[in-house]
């Protein structure tokens, strides 16, 4: 028989809580793009879409920085 228990050390790192939109349940620990969780306390259908990007991958804009650094006009004479 295989256990489908999971201990922490199996959980991803980039997980997010999911709480109810409606009530503040904590209904998930997950990584995802979609997700769709009924809220056993309060029944509100919560529905939340997130974009997961590997942090080397992410955009410019995306770490902070409005304005990228120029290139560099330094021709290495003197």
């Amino acid at each position: 028989m295989i256990s489908a228990a999971v201990t922490t050390q199996e959980v991803p790192q980039m997980t997010q809580n999911v709480r109810c939109k409606n009530c503040n349940k904590l209904l998930a620990r997950a990584s995802f793009h979609y997700i769709e969780i009924k809220c056993p306390r309060c029944k509100t259908l919560n529905q939340i879409t997130r974009a997961i990007e590997h942090p080397t991958h992410m955009r410019s804009y995306d770490r902070g920085d409005r304005n990228p650094a120029p290139t560099s006009t330094y021709t290495g004479t003197h």
